[in-house]
């Protein structure tokens, strides 16, 4: 399974420059109708697009930019919103644009009991690291809005670990940071998956911090409207139940009653070298689900432990459009993993070594 870069996205690089700006739509005073707060007329939003970068055409095939609409007028405002009309001749207002702008992102809040700060950058193929209240943004190949929805505290090791989303158009991303801590906490390590990039790890360097909060996160994320591929989709592992099924071309899991179908796109060796004791090894299979009544979609982890070889469980799952947290349930099934992992381009994963262990630290199968 070989390391290819992400899909490029115009989408993740718009959103954090929305998420940079207060409250995501300007609110001053505009200079008259059809006017932003910086003085453009609405028949120059596409020149300012051009100018930012900006230009590809909307789905409807208008040249504006969504990001001049979000960041231009105050869409609450009537005189705004009732009576400026884009200057292409087919007559739509402002609003259409905004409808525009809802196919495309999530919005909302999520209930999290920590309110964390991560800032750095990585060694490798990440670079800046600029997170603040559990949101911000990570580059790879671009700039990506992550969210920080777990946190995952390791006392015996001093280690604190973040679990980071971050969807695009058509690729997910999903990072583990890795923060030391013993003060001042350090970020010293970053784990990386998505649909098109397999597993791998690279020292960091940063700041952390962490503080416990009862305030809602507020959330802007891309829309993923993509499931992997089937030549993303991992091969070798069969799980068979009456609530979980999944083979090489994917599979179903029931989850509260809720039906999914789900599609693995990483497979990781956990099976002798991430816990002190190899018996206790597993695998992980993780895995885009979608909901096979609305679409939603989700993701987790789906844990296969050598020691119980007639279950499986699931966890950190976390459903990018209601900002939900799946269950975490223990299903009967049996399962099998491929005879040789190496010929399918599955290997353990090769990190930093904890000095007295002697073995990869990696999230093991607990509950969120």
């Amino acid at each position: 399974m070989g390391v290819r870069g992400p899909l490029p996205s115009r989408w993740s690089v718009l959103l954090v420059m929305v998420t940079a700006a207060t409250g995501c739509i300007a609110t001053g005073e505009s200079d008259g109708p059809g006017r932003s707060d910086r003085g453009t007329p609405v028949e120059d939003l596409e020149e300012r697009a051009d100018d930012i970068g900006f230009d590809e055409p909307l789905d409807s095939g208008m040249d504006t930019d969504l990001l001049d609409v979000r960041d231009g007028f105050d869409l609450e405002d009537p005189s705004v919103s009732d009576q400026v009309e884009h200057d292409q001749g087919d007559g739509r207002h402002v609003e259409d644009l905004q409808e525009e702008w809802d196919e495309h992102v999530i919005q909302g809040s999520v209930l999290l009991d920590f309110e964390a700060t991560v800032a750095g950058r990585g060694t490798g193929e990440i670079g800046v690291i600029d997170i603040a209240g559990n949101v911000g943004s990570i580059e790879r190949d671009g700039t990506l809005v992550a969210l920080l929805y777990q946190e995952q505290q390791w006392v015996e090791y001093d280690l604190t670990l973040y679990h980071a989303i971050a969807p695009e158009r058509d690729n997910l991303h999903v990072m583990y940071l890795y923060c030391s801590d013993t003060l001042p906490s350090s970020l010293d390590l970053i784990w990386h998956e998505s649909y098109d990039s397999a597993m791998g790890w690279q020292t960091a360097t940063g700041s952390c911090s962490s503080v416990s909060s009862s305030d809602p996160t507020e959330v802007e994320l891309v829309r993923l409207r993509s499931m992997p591929q089937p030549s993303q989709l991992v091969q070798g592992f069969t799980v068979s139940g009456s609530q979980v099924s999944l083979n090489g071309s994917g599979g179903s899991v029931t989850i509260g009653g809720t039906g999914y179908d789900a599609f693995p796109f990483e497979a990781v060796d956990c099976t002798t070298e991430c816990s002190a004791d190899p018996a206790d090894g597993w695998w992980e299979l993780h895995m885009v689900l979608e909901n096979q009544g609305t679409g939603e979609v989700c993701f987790t982890i789906l844990y296969l432990e050598k020691a119980t070889p007639d279950r499986v469980s699931l966890g950190h799952g976390f459903c990018l459009e209601s900002l939900t947290f799946l269950p975490s349930p223990t299903l009967a099934a049996s399962w099998s993993a491929p005879p040789s992992a190496k010929s399918l381009g599955i290997h353990p994963p090769s990190g930093p070594r904890h000095p007295q262990l002697g073995y990869v630290l990696r999230p093991g199968p607990v509950s969120n």
